[in-house]
């Protein structure tokens, strides 16, 4: 015997948007840890990548990626032992602190990204039509406005 709801469209489309997502997840975790990083990691350098001067305050970086400061912290904390990042001080702000991507973190990100967008392409685009991938696309950001606060 069906439960009242259980066949409510809502609950099918979160269910799939929460399927789709975990499948991808596992397959970009699979892809990035052939290249000896993390999804997070990966973001950061990406965010830093797209800098004129490679830095972002650890603040911004943190709001760019919805984590926790203290979470991002121990994110460049990781990549910095590892020489992909480095810290500088603000020199307007002796509070804060600059991440700053190194060559060997850009050069990591350059060898990551081809493989990255091949997924992409492969896991979503090639599902879709034009006009279906156009209409995910604003969907999705309709979605993300409305729950970024």
């Amino acid at each position: 015997m069906t439960k009242p709801g259980l066949t409510d469209d809502r609950l099918t489309t979160m269910n799939l948007l929460s399927e789709a997502y975990h499948g991808l997840s596992c397959l970009v975790t699979e892809l990035f840890d052939t290249h000896q990083l993390t999804a997070i990691e990966f973001d950061v350098l990406r965010h830093l990548a797209g800098e004129r001067d490679h830095r972002l305050r650890m603040s911004d970086l943190a709001a760019l990626t919805r984590f926790s400061q203290s979470g991002m912290t121990r994110v460049v904390d990781r990549l910095q032992q590892r020489g992909l990042v480095q810290r500088e001080a603000c020199g307007d702000d002796r509070r804060s602190w600059y991440t700053v991507a190194t060559g060997p973190g850009l050069e990591r990100l350059q060898a990551a990204l081809p493989d990255y967008l091949d997924l992409i392409q492969r896991f979503v685009v090639d599902q879709a039509s034009c006009d279906q991938m156009r209409a995910t696309v604003a969907t999705l950001r309709a979605i993300r406005t409305a729950t970024v606060a």
